[in-house]
């Protein structure tokens, strides 16, 4: 029995959660794509200041911050607790990045 146990969660786990994150990830990549090639086809050079204004106005203030002031708090944290904090850091980090215009993140 004990050689049957790592095939059974293969079957039952393993391959179900596969097949539904390839075509989770399929129907990503095709959205992503058609986004893509669109900005890349009809690209101008009028976008470059776009760029540098949206890079200023809002990603800048948020590499700022993380530089100066979630880097260190991590730092200390790490030092204090040990690895304990990674992975919520990481989770919790992820999350804050991943927030969409419509604010449905758990953190921010």
């Amino acid at each position: 029995m004990d050689g049957l146990a790592p095939w059974v969660a293969v079957v039952t786990i393993v391959l179900p959660v596969g097949v539904a994150l390839s075509h989770l990830y399929a129907f990503w990549a095709g959205g992503t794509a058609i986004y893509s090639w669109l900005y890349i086809d009809n690209w101008t050079w009028g976008y470059l200041p776009v760029f540098s204004f949206t890079f200023y106005r809002a990603i800048a203030p948020v590499l700022l911050g993380m530089v100066l002031i979630v880097l260190p708090a991590w730092w200390g944290a790490h030092q204090l607790l040990g690895l304990a904090l990674l992975w919520p850091t990481i989770v919790l980090v992820s999350t804050a990045l991943r927030q969409n215009d419509d604010r449905t993140s758990v953190v921010a």
